[in-house]
């Protein structure tokens, strides 16, 4: 008997862009005047680019019915089980298929947590973190006025200016105030408006400021506030939004690196989103309402209707809701909330918002003014070409609000969203590229990184206060999202904490903030969280851990211990559409009669829906073309669930994906619900068909797991608290110390602008390049030699003769340069180095040749402390942790004063220095080797670490930026014969002994380079050569962190850089970097 089944989609992508079928939730079907009504707010909505309402968009004729299809089948039904819903959404990894069932568990009563990382190969190519839209702009540009304090400073000459105070009168208008000259005026407002004339009174200048005006607190909050307020801490809250979890590290890695390490943030991976796009996900969090119907049907539960629909929560003021912030004020609280956009999350596209000012402080006066009432000067005046961006003077708006009410201890709680309308609707403009041809993903949060770690560690209210760091959903409707990683970041906001350092010391807040990172949670949780931090906690100075549940709240506090149950998508009110748990699949034949029959029917039933809804002079006839692939979810005798991908045949080639398939006993397929957004597309034909799927690319067997570091702040050695009891002898234990890398007597030293290449000549190009033996010559008019150079000695050269560089194939490594103008006068010489494979290659002992030798790699920065790379280096530092799960050990003790004795223990394992152990009773540890022993001999027979690895095979490279070298310096013979494979000594040589002018005035900072860059490319040959042989690459760097606290800084990024591009390569291999698995030999030079 042919079995029938019915369809269910979680996700369907067609011949346009991918409809996440929340979208539809909740929509009534249209009669054609609220079509007309509805339709522009629903493809908004789609489409992501909220807040271009103005401008006109374009789909064809295929889109149209694409995403008619679409909705159709997000509404299935199986008869079986009357009224199911969507599944899961969620994209597959490999470790997901599976290729029998092994349990008789059902899976949506476990939630297996996404491990993702944020480097993924396939992410890459759409991440530009070179982006900055500020690069061009007019650095000369002196603002004419400034605001402080309610006085207007005037920075010109020979102009008059006059300012007016801009209030609230509603969300989307302001109340302006009179013109009144700046010189003679204070203003008590938060917003002023600025506008210069010259002397021939033309108007030459107008801006917007932003700045704090205290407000009287309110003769009922007093006593409250005066009784309550020992309890209470502020809260600091930076949103931003559409960034992921992995996004934020991406992009993020100085300030989170400094929010983890210096204030001990939390990070929590699994914050799963509950809504569509914002305002679901800000509802929830500032409400703890929902949007959105959370169908549970197929788990045999009752669905979760929604608290407020769209209509219900547009079409009215919310002033009487349960407000987030409005409970803090009513508690005594001062309240600022500041968004860069003026329809903000509340009021986007036509909603009401609040009737009465929301909070003591609200921003929104600022963003009517650049938007609603822009003058062409304002819009001249206020933009990227004069370096000017919202989130600058959002940010000070905060500095100031963090700064006040000091008189008073009166707590503060601030909301801050920053960027929504950079990340979503601006997205087109903001990337330099022609359209369809690059789509990257937007790294516009990276510039909030002007915020700079010293600037917050300067402010010392935030290290006891509450801070956390957000986002409110991934990044929706951008070209990322066809990635694995991309689709699931769309439902994994980013979220991190840090608590009160007097909180951190004497409670274990810590250690229960991190327990309940490692589980799902939503936006409910983290509203429960500020009300826990409110109403709860205070009276027991925040060391409550007991459960709790909020009536009348959906989430529970992170601050508590969590119910003892998984938390899952099914008992947790998440649709199942963003549900970021991973489910087991088993291939099944896409061939299958049952695989066959379902695309087929999937076809025939569009079709017929859209001839029911009188569309087809819109949309083509859609014919089955074949399954494209079919995984059912184990154990598949419980679960009697599959996911389907089908494709229709030309012209449509629409595909749809992640359909779910459940088999039922009834003769014919059931529908399970009728579509409920229809009739709601009526769109010219003009925009160019982007055909996009939601195929996603699996992970490769080595790909590697998300990783959430633990935080480390530090407290000082001397504090006497940590003094052991009496009668131990001190010495019989040690108390590793914990620093803040940015601790407050430090900071001052620390410059995180140093950069000597700043003023460097960046249009410089090398005349000549050398790969695999060629010289490239770069020029016209020149013509150039080249030669050999190798080791004689460590401190001499080999030279070869010169020949010219078009009939010479160079085999040796390092290759001087030389090139001469029509003339025969030398103008320009250089220096390169190459790898070029030894075929000696050596047998591994025992012929175990083996995928158990693992290449090593160890790049040593000399003087750069464990807290200096920290501070110095947290792009690399971040992406090694996070991407590939360095491990960092901050507690290695050097062994002597400086690189000698400690490389020597590092090489050779022997000590240089005499350990005096007279005080502990014991005797002295003499020296295995004095200064006179080391220097006045050749070191090639002793046990040298590389030779140990090239006596095994390894082939071996070292690499020193100094001539002298570790082991030379100052007057040590070093090595007789040429230590390893590849030994990049005579490329420094060239650069240090009896150079010639003409190379000093090419080869320098002021032609933008320094010898980092070419050693890391030296390494980089290193790694993608001897395929099958094992390597052992060491490089050593001193000429950038040695003389400079600051000196490394600048080369974060290309340390960074250098992991990132060779990370396929290494991923399997033993890296270690200075500051996180091998630190700097010593401190500084003695």
């Amino acid at each position: 008997m042919l079995v029938k089944r019915t369809l269910l989609v979680t996700g369907a992508m067609v011949g346009a862009e991918a409809l996440p079928p929340s979208l539809w939730t909740g929509v009534k079907i249209c009669n054609k005047a609220n079509f007309e009504r509805e339709k522009d707010t629903v493809v908004r909505s789609y489409l992501n680019i909220e807040g271009s309402y103005r401008r006109e968009m374009y789909v064809p004729r295929l889109l149209v019915c694409g995403i008619l299809i679409t909705c159709t089948l997000l509404w299935f039904y199986r008869s079986s089980r009357n009224d199911i819903t969507p599944a899961i959404v969620t994209d597959y990894l490999a470790d997901d298929i599976v290729e029998k069932s092994t349990t008789d568990k059902d899976p949506f009563d476990t939630c297996v947590l996404p491990n993702y990382d944020p480097w993924d190969e396939h992410v890459i190519p759409y991440v530009d973190q070179n982006y900055n839209p500020l690069k061009g702009c007019n650095h000369n540009f002196k603002p004419m006025t400034a605001l402080k304090r309610g006085i207007v400073t005037v920075n010109a000459k020979d102009v008059s200016c006059v300012g007016r105070c801009l209030t609230r009168s509603t969300d989307l208008y302001n109340n302006r105030g009179q013109w009144l000259d700046v010189t003679k005026t204070k203003f008590f407002c938060d917003v002023v408006e600025t506008l210069c004339t010259d002397a021939n009174g033309k108007d030459v200048y107008q801006m917007v400021h932003a700045q704090i005006i205290e407000k009287k607190e309110p003769e009922s909050h007093k006593n409250k506030t005066k009784q309550k307020n020992q309890g209470y801490y502020n809260i600091y809250v930076i949103l931003l939004d559409s960034i992921s979890a992995t996004q934020g590290t991406r992009h993020l890695p100085q300030t989170l690196q400094f929010f983890e390490k210096s204030m001990e943030a939390v990070s929590f991976p699994h914050i799963n989103k509950i809504g569509l796009n914002s305002r679901p996900n800000g509802v929830a969090l500032w409400f703890g309402k929902s949007m959105e119907k959370v169908h549970r049907k197929l788990f045999g539960l009752p669905d979760i209707e929604p608290d407020w629909t769209f209509i219900e929560f547009c079409r009215r003021f919310v002033d009487n809701e349960t407000f987030l912030m409005k409970e803090f004020s009513e508690s005594g609280y001062k309240t600022l909330l500041a968004e860069d956009w003026m329809l903000g999350t509340l009021n986007y596209p036509n909603c009401r918002g609040f009737k009465k000012q929301p909070t003591d402080h609200y921003m929104r006066p600022f963003q009517i003014a650049l938007e609603l009432n822009a003058t062409n000067l304002l819009t001249a005046t206020y933009n990227y070409t004069n370096c000017i961006e919202q989130h600058q003077d959002i940010l000070g708006y905060l500095q100031d609000f963090v700064n006040s009410y000091k008189e008073r201890y009166i707590p503060r709680r601030s909301r801050l969203s920053t960027l929504p309308s950079a990340q979503q609707e601006k997205v087109a403009s903001l990337f330099r590229c022609p359209r369809n041809q690059c789509d990257p993903e937007p790294a516009v949060v990276l510039r909030l990184e002007h915020w700079r770690s010293t600037d917050l560690k300067a402010n010392e209210e935030l290290d006891e206060s509450f801070v956390i760091i957000m986002g409110d959903h991934g990044l929706r409707g951008q070209s990322i999202t066809h990635t694995r990683l991309g689709s699931l970041e769309l439902n994994n906001p980013m979220f991190l904490i840090s608590v009160p350092k007097k909180l951190r010391k004497s409670t274990d807040i810590l250690s229960i903030l991190r327990e309940n990172a490692a589980r799902l949670q939503t936006p409910y949780d983290i509203r429960a969280t500020f009300l826990d931090i409110l109403k709860y906690q205070p009276s027991s100075n925040f060391t409550d851990r007991s459960s709790m549940t909020l009536s009348g709240e959906y989430g529970v506090s992170f601050l508590r211990t969590q119910p003892d149950v998984e938390r899952t998508c099914k008992n947790l009110p998440i649709p199942l559409f963003y549900c970021i748990c991973h489910f087991p699949l088993r291939n099944v034949e896409k061939s299958s009669p049952m695989a066959v029959e379902a695309g087929k029917f999937l076809i025939t039933y569009i079709n017929s829906f859209l001839e029911q809804y009188d569309t087809s002079h819109k949309c083509e006839t859609l014919e089955f073309s074949h399954t494209i692939s079919m995984f059912a979810y184990v154990p598949e005798e419980l679960t009697k669930t599959y996911r389907i991908s089908v494709k229709a045949t030309p012209p449509s080639n629409a595909e749809f994906r992640d359909i779910e398939a459940f088999p039922t006993q009834n003769p014919v397929y059931s529908i399970i619900q009728r579509l409920t957004a229809s009739d709601f597309l009526k769109i010219p034909k003009k925009c160019p068909l982007r055909v996009c799927s939601s195929v996603v690319a699996l992970p490769s067997a080595g790909s590697t797991d998300y990783v959430t570091g633990e935080s480390s702040t530090y407290a000082s050695l001397d504090d006497t608290t940590e003094t052991p009891a009496a009668k131990l002898n001190p010495f019989d234990t040690c108390i590793l110390p914990e620093y803040d890398p940015w601790d407050e007597d430090i900071v001052p030293f620390v410059d995180q602008e140093y950069n000597p290449l700043n003023n460097c000549n960046r249009k410089f190009k090398p005349m000549t390049t050398l790969k695999d033996g060629i010289v490239t010559v770069n020029a016209e008019n020149v013509t150039c030699q080249g030669r050999c150079l190798t080791r004689r000695s460590d401190r001499a050269n080999n030279r070869g003769r010169w020949v010219n560089v078009d009939e010479a194939d160079f085999r040796c490594e390092i290759v001087e340069t030389l090139c001469t103008d029509t003339t025969g006068k030398d103008v320009y010489q250089m220096v390169h180095a190459q790898v070029v494979e030894k075929n000696d290659t050596k047998l591994y002992k025992g012929n175990a040749r083996s995928e158990n030798y693992h290449n090593v790699y160890v790049i040593l920065l000399d003087s750069i402390s464990s807290t200096q790379g920290t501070r110095n280096l947290p792009q690399t530092m971040h992406f090694f942790e996070k991407s590939m799960e360095a491990v960092s050990f901050p507690h290695i003790n050097k062994v002597g004063l400086n690189s000698r004795p400690n490389g020597v223990a590092l090489w050779f394992g022997k000590s240089m220095e005499k350990v005096d152990r007279k005080l502990f009773g014991l005797p002295d540890l003499e020296p295995d080797w004095t200064y006179n022993y080391f220097c006045r001999k050749y070191v090639d027979n002793e046990t040298f670490l590389m030779k140990e690895f090239s006596d095994r095979g390894y082939k071996t490279l070292l690499a020193e930026d100094w001539g002298q070298g570790t082991l030379n310096w100052p007057s040590c013979k070093g090595f007789n014969k040429q230590p390893t494979d590849h030994y990049m000594r005579p490329f420094q040589l060239a650069l240090e002994k009896n150079v010639s002018r003409l190379l000093k005035q090419t080869y320098n900072k002021a032609n933008c380079i320094e010898q980092h860059q070419d050693i890391l490319r030296y390494l980089e040959d290193f790694v993608n050569s001897y395929e099958g042989i094992p390597k052992f690459g060491w490089i050593w760097l001193s000429l950038l962190g040695h003389d400079h606290e600051s000196g490394v800084i600048h080369a974060d990024p290309d340390f960074q850089r250098f992991l990132l591009h060779n990370k396929k390569k290494s991923l399997h291999n033993f890296v270690a970097c200075g500051g996180t698995a091998v630190y700097s030999a010593r401190s500084r030079r003695g």
